[in-house]
């Protein structure tokens, strides 16, 4: 099954931003660079330290983590969920998006 990707829209600006769900590969071939591509200054620190400190093993679990927490951070900034592409569980989506599914 195709993993699923959610379509962000901030109402303010009009940008769109895609979330992927499951994991993220990218976290695992470049850990704390995809944070800061996606210019999360935060983020791409933390994920820089566990990956020193770890030797980079932590790349392999954060990328379990990656996508539903750059989902989340957009959901700070102000956007909304405007459309999914292709199949996800409610459980899922929850995760991802907890108190903004419309």
């Amino acid at each position: 099954m195709k993993k699923a990707e959610l379509i962000l829209k901030n109402p303010r600006t009009e940008k769109l931003k895609t979330v992927s769900t499951g994991y993220s590969w990218s976290v695992l071939l470049f850990c704390f660079l995809v944070p800061l591509y996606h210019r999360n200054l935060k983020q791409s620190l933390l994920f820089l330290t566990l990956w020193l400190c770890t030797l980079g093993a932590a790349s392999l679990i954060l990328g379990f983590y990656y996508n539903r927490l750059y989902g989340r951070s957009l959901i700070k900034k102000g956007y909304k969920l405007f459309h999914i592409q292709g199949q996800i569980s409610q459980k899922q989506l929850q995760k991802i998006l907890p108190n903004n599914l419309g």
